[in-house]
């Protein structure tokens, strides 16, 4: 409930304030520190697992970074938005592991202002750099995974139809000394947030469950509209990178108002909105059933295009879906 409240907290801002304040808007929500739960029994751990040396990361040499920092692991789909007015989903995150025996915290501090510029490329194609970021640590099967939240200005290039293969990562230090580090699968899409006061209030912010290679899981996300264009014949269509298909697959997916969700969204924005947005307030949620086909782990942020209130919308969620 707390999560549900602080996204509804969120679109607040969204919905009822004025675009000249949109710059101000921050999405303030971090990956949780137990995203991905511990798990000691040793019948179950994959390839993603590498003996962890006892050395700590601040005695490493900077060129041994490169035999103990990994971002490789994991399956990313992430997504970035480009309407400059709009803050959501402005960053881009990295996620990686350590092969260190550092305790979360001494990793945190670490990683953090470690770099001064990280560079992700597609090919030997510069896609951006940021020389802003901030770290969360989480675990994985009791060893320390990081992510690495990059603010982002702009892309150097990009198309809106398609998602840009991220390759390898770049991290250069204040020293100057750099490295590189290759990806598995690093999918970045892209769309434009549209100011049409359609937005998603919820979605999966953590793991349900650590789901084997093979099953199904069902997750739902929630959006609200507020538009008084309400296109009662709207489809819902989940897109997914094609080279992403061969490791997750939707089963099925269905949507429908969700009353019960509506009178909490009432509740919380009772002073918030006029009598016109009131009555027009509707709330739908999307359940999806999702088939794992993979056996590593996957942040997965997918596009939701749906056409609601008239025009051709792609809805995005804050946060990623790791199962």
């Amino acid at each position: 409930m707390k999560e549900k409240t602080l996204i509804i907290l969120v679109i607040i801002c969204l919905l009822f304030t004025a675009c000249s304040n949109a710059d101000n808007i921050k999405d303030d929500i971090k990956v949780s520190q137990n995203t991905i739960p511990d798990n000691d029994n040793q019948s179950k751990l994959s390839d993603l697992e590498q003996p962890i040396s006892k050395i700590s990361f601040n005695d490493l040499k900077k060129e041994e970074y490169v035999n103990y920092i990994s971002i490789d692991n994991y399956i990313v789909s992430t997504l970035y938005n480009t309407n400059a007015n709009s803050e959501i989903n402005k960053t881009i995150s990295i996620y990686g592991k350590v092969q260190t025996s550092d305790d979360p915290q001494s990793l945190h501090d670490a990683l953090s202002n470690r770099f001064s510029k990280i560079t992700l490329k597609s090919g030997n194609d510069i896609v951006l750099e940021s020389d802003e970021y901030y770290v969360n640590i989480c675990k994985v099967y009791g060893e320390n995974a990081f992510e690495l939240v990059l603010n982002v200005n702009d892309l150097f290039f990009y198309n809106e139809d398609e998602n840009i293969a991220i390759t390898s990562v770049l991290f250069k230090q204040l020293d100057d000394y750099s490295f590189s580090l290759d990806t598995n699968n690093f999918f970045l899409g892209i769309y434009n947030e549209l100011e049409n006061h359609v937005k998603i209030i919820e979605s999966p912010t953590s793991y349900i469950e650590m789901i084997e290679k093979d099953k199904n899981f069902t997750t739902s996300y929630t959006f609200l509209t507020v538009n008084e264009n309400y296109n009662k014949n709207y489809d819902v269509y989940i897109e997914l990178p094609k080279d992403l298909k061969k490791d997750v697959e939707i089963i099925s997916l269905d949507f429908k108002e969700d009353d019960k969700m509506k009178k909490e969204v009432e509740k919380i924005l009772n002073f918030e909105m006029t009598l016109q947005q009131k009555q027009n307030l509707k709330v739908i949620t999307i359940n999806v059933i999702y088939k794992k086909l993979s056996d590593k782990i996957i942040f997965l942020k997918p596009n939701i295009k749906l056409n609601i209130a008239g025009d051709n919308q792609i809805i995005a969620p804050y946060v990623p879906l790791v199962f």
